[in-house]
């Protein structure tokens, strides 16, 4: 077996100033050292300023305008040299030791195309406020269950397939939906990869219709049935085993949040 020797994360951005540093540190705290490329839409926040400061951590870095955020993703593909690559978006991060973890199972499982795994719920300030475990991607039986933050896959056989750029929210269900009936191989990886961050103005928060018709659309045209409808099956046992098997990461962080600052008062926002 051929050694995966590198790994290309891409990281689109727009005015993320607040976030953008604390994404590009949680992928150096991981020990595998990753091509970083970040494509940022011509932010008029303090973009620009961390990404000339920490220009020395990134392979490529570009601010420009342009077509939105697949248009972005896009970009950065044409440019990435890894065997394997990874989509963060300029708010979320990944767990420590998450990307180590992947290129294992990568080595592990050469037949695995896209490998996938579970992710944390943050707010702001990085406190966790959940946590989800989603299983296998089956899309004949359930909806849409893979994340950017946690999903990866193999460049060598993507080559020539690039990102639906007229879709503002449902690019990468479009994406991994359009590799599946391709015939790529998915993975499902049981442990916590990355973390979304939930706040009042991010997209999932500020343009929910457009999440609801692209995800209703593309999924009908891609496998003619309406299982986009059916939540994908959370199994308490599942659930509570993902944060059991990751108690530093998730279990002690979200318990400490709930109980011991809630009880005080110091939570900006209800648990």
């Amino acid at each position: 077996m051929i050694p995966l020797t590198t790994i290309s994360i891409i990281i689109p951005s727009f005015n993320q100033g607040v976030f953008i540093e604390r994404t590009i540190d949680s992928v150096l705290r991981n020990r595998v050292r990753a091509e970083i490329i970040v494509m940022d839409g011509g932010s008029k926040d303090s973009t620009v300023s961390v990404l000339k400061r920490r220009s020395r951590d990134l392979a490529c870095w570009r601010s420009e305008p342009d077509g939105g955020q697949t248009d972005a993703i896009n970009k950065a593909i044409r440019l990435a040299k890894g065997d394997i690559i990874g989509w963060l978006n300029s708010d979320d991060i990944y767990l420590p030791g998450a990307i180590d973890r992947v290129l294992n199972e990568f080595q592990r499982r050469p037949e695995a195309d896209v490998i996938h795994g579970d992710r944390l719920l943050i707010d702001e300030e990085d406190g966790v406020i959940g946590w989800a475990s989603a299983g296998s991607f089956n899309p004949h039986r359930q909806g849409y269950n893979i994340n950017s933050e946690t999903a990866f896959w193999r460049r060598e056989r993507t080559i020539g397939y690039e990102f639906n750029a007229s879709l503002r929210f449902a690019m990468d269900l479009e994406w991994f939906s359009r590799l599946y009936n391709l015939g790529l191989r998915f993975c499902y990886l049981p442990t916590m990869v990355g973390a979304f961050r939930c706040y009042a103005t991010n997209k999932s928060s500020t343009i929910p219709q457009v999440c609801y018709e692209e995800t209703r659309r593309e999924w009908r045209k891609l496998f003619n049935n309406d299982c986009w409808e059916v939540e994908p099956q959370r199994s308490k046992t599942r659930h509570l085993l993902a944060a059991l098997r990751h108690p530093r990461a998730c279990l002690i962080p979200y318990l400490y949040r709930r109980f011991w600052l809630g009880r005080r008062g110091m939570l900006s926002s209800p648990a």
